[in-house]
């Protein structure tokens, strides 16, 4: 992600949006048809736009920030490695793009201003200085079949340089020019070490973590099941990192099943507004099952289901979330695939059962 649209997303993230203004209750029977999609289309443009957080990501986050904080205020020399890795489509990239955006807030203070980031000036000679952006933290995504040049390459684009510029620099000086205080480096599995090309690239990224350490900037990687990846072999990466690893919601046991429920109560008050004959605990009590085995506890899935289960029971007049409108989200393939399944071991498996109620006033 280049560093203005960074910018850019994480001051309009300071200031969301409300929430569309439904009808009121005695006004909901008399509805036309074409008022209620019209409100339904407000909603799901708002949902659409809406972060579901819950206690897992504001832990992580509140790790990531002791971590970054920590090498930072280390003794001089190579720093510690964050390591974030789970399966497909958990949350992975959402987490890191919105602790990013946090933690860009924090340092640039009180500029609100989106289509400018703040700049500073960097002597970058005898008599020479430069008025650059200040880029807190750079995100970047590896691309497939990354190559050394290639992943230069891409911090120096992120960076908003030309896409020739990291031949004639170095990617420590412009870190340094314009303050990076934490380089993300996300999809790390799509590195392929198979080749003797996807090893140089592991052996530049363990350079630079050497490197940049030294001048007390932080880096996290992030990718899907790093724990089978040849980064993990090396005790120079191992031996100064840090593991969080992201698991689907289950119910397999109590605590796990409390979790559960404690995010769908936390996206049930935001859907709230949106539904007037939604009752507390309709989603987080009486559908927290349903919803588990509909999304498998997948992140990508569950919140599909919280931002279309909405809109169908604007647009069917209910103003309130039942099966009806989970099932009839659109869910991905590998949900669907698992949904058959689910449907062939009907006969010798059992239900979860009903969610246990979440305490009174919670």
């Amino acid at each position: 992600m280049r560093a203005e649209q960074l910018h850019r997303a994480a001051v309009q993230y300071a200031s969301p949006s409300p929430a569309p203004q439904a009808p009121p209750l005695d006004a909901l029977v008399g509805l036309s048809v074409s008022r209620r999609e019209e409100f339904a289309r407000q909603s799901r443009r708002w949902l659409n736009g809406r972060y579901f957080d819950s206690a897992r990501d504001r832990r992580l986050r509140a790790d990531f920030d002791d971590f970054v904080e920590d090498n930072h205020d280390s003794f001089i020399g190579t720093r510690d490695l964050l390591i974030l890795t789970g399966d497909n489509c958990l949350g992975k990239s959402t987490l890191l793009t919105t602790w990013a955006m946090r933690h860009h807030l924090q340092v640039i203070g009180e500029w609100t201003d989106p289509d400018c980031q703040p700049r500073h000036q960097h002597h970058s000679g005898p008599g020479e200085v430069l008025t650059v952006p200040t880029v807190p933290v750079l995100l970047l995504s590896l691309p497939a079949d990354t190559t050394v040049a290639k992943f230069d390459q891409q911090l120096f684009l992120a960076l908003c340089y030309s896409s020739t510029a990291f031949k004639q620099g170095h990617y420590l000086d412009v870190l340094r020019r314009h303050r990076v205080g934490v380089v993300i480096i996300d999809d790390l599995h799509l590195l392929a070490t198979t080749d003797k090309r996807g090893r140089h690239v592991l052996d530049h990224i363990k350079e630079m973590l050497t490197a940049v350490g030294e001048h007390g900037i932080s880096v996290i990687v992030a990718g899907a099941h790093l724990h089978r990846h040849p980064i993990m072999d090396d005790p120079q990466v191992t031996r100064r990192a840090r593991e969080h690893q992201i698991q689907p919601y289950c119910a397999d046991t109590g605590t796990d099943r409390e979790s559960w429920q404690w995010f769908l109560k936390e996206a049930e008050d935001h859907i709230r507004p949106l539904l007037p004959r939604l009752e507390p605990g309709t989603l987080y009590n009486d559908l927290a099952p349903a919803a588990l085995e509909r999304s498998n506890g997948v992140m990508r899935d569950v919140v599909t289901l919280l931002k279309q289960a909405p809109v169908h029971a604007i647009r069917d007049g209910s103003w309130t979330i039942t099966t009806q409108h989970l099932d009839a989200a659109q869910l991905s393939i590998d949900s669907q695939r698992r949904a058959e399944a689910r449907k062939q071991r009907a006969a010798s498996t059992t239900g979860q059962g009903r969610a246990r109620p979440l305490r009174a006033g919670a």
